[in-house]
């Protein structure tokens, strides 16, 4: 059986792009051709691998299957091509990283400085989403490593343990008002919540306010708008803060999350190897 690279790339834009028409535009061709393509691929293989729905397409498990081999296919290509134009010692390619926001600024990017700073060759993006928005991103190939507050059990990802936030009671160090308001990143930020309930204080409602951006409410805590439950790694060395209770801490997991392949591009194994020995480490301090 051969597997048409044209209606591979197809299948790989269809589960990136999540729809036929998006797919089509991708690829520059019209719609029905992107169709036949598809259709022509799934005979070649034998199986079922996209269903339509109302949101786009769902990938059958062939589906998910196939595209790990197209993925793995893809990355092995790209290296090749990229070691016989140019110096094999260097690392090329691709790396995609999605975090939640307490984590991003503060510790993901200065864990990669150096590793930046010395392959700059390689294409580095990262975006910082919702913790909702990071497995389906993770799961649809547009993004290869995502961190969570907890493992994503799905079969083919891998969950690494990189450490612990450990969240406490902030204050601003200059302002004595409003101590009865929380400012949280916004309405399903249960944090507060969380904190009273592992000190053995549970709360049944806080008055709050919501500034969305988590170094906005940072400075909003400076400026005596309110107090917050924040992680100590975001305000430590903030002279604008003060921790109320500094022992009473409540510790919130942080896991390392990407995708099994039976294949890894030198670029991103590197990457993969910095995550785990930078992040912990930073996490800690």
């Amino acid at each position: 059986m051969n597997i048409s690279r044209d209606h591979v790339d197809a299948f790989l834009a269809l589960s990136r792009k999540k729809t036929f028409s998006a797919g089509a535009d991708f690829l520059k061709i019209t719609q029905a051709a992107f169709s036949i393509r598809i259709q022509r691929l799934e005979d070649e293989v034998e199986h079922t691998l996209v269903i339509r729905n109302k949101s786009g397409i769902t990938l059958t498990e062939a589906g998910k299957k196939f595209l790990q081999y197209c993925e793995t296919i893809e990355d092995m290509e790209k290296e090749l091509l990229l070691d016989f134009k140019e110096d094999a010692t260097k690392l090329k390619g691709a790396i995609r990283i999605g975090t939640f926001s307490t984590i991003g600024r503060s510790i993901v990017l200065p864990a990669l400085d150096k590793f930046l700073q010395e392959n700059s060759d390689v294409h580095f993006s990262y975006m910082m989403k919702e913790l909702s928005e990071l497995p389906p991103l993770l799961m649809s190939s547009g993004i290869d490593f995502v961190f969570m507050d907890q493992p994503l059990k799905k079969e083919g990802i891998e969950s690494i343990f990189v450490g612990n936030e450990e969240y406490v009671h902030i204050t601003s160090a200059t302002q004595n008002l409003n101590q009865d308001i929380y400012l949280n990143h916004d309405e399903h930020d249960m944090m507060s919540f969380k904190y009273f309930e592992q000190m053995g204080t549970p709360k049944t409602t806080l008055k709050r306010k919501f500034l969305d951006e988590i170094y906005s409410v940072i400075d909003g805590v400076a400026q005596g708008w309110g107090v917050s439950i924040l992680p100590e790694h975001l305000v430590k060395n903030d002279k604008r803060i003060k921790i109320l209770n500094p022992k009473k801490k409540f510790s919130s997991p942080v896991y390392l999350c990407y995708r099994s392949r039976p294949y890894y591009s030198r670029t991103f194994k590197t990457a993969l190897e910095i995550l785990k020995k930078e992040i912990p480490k930073r996490l800690k301090n």
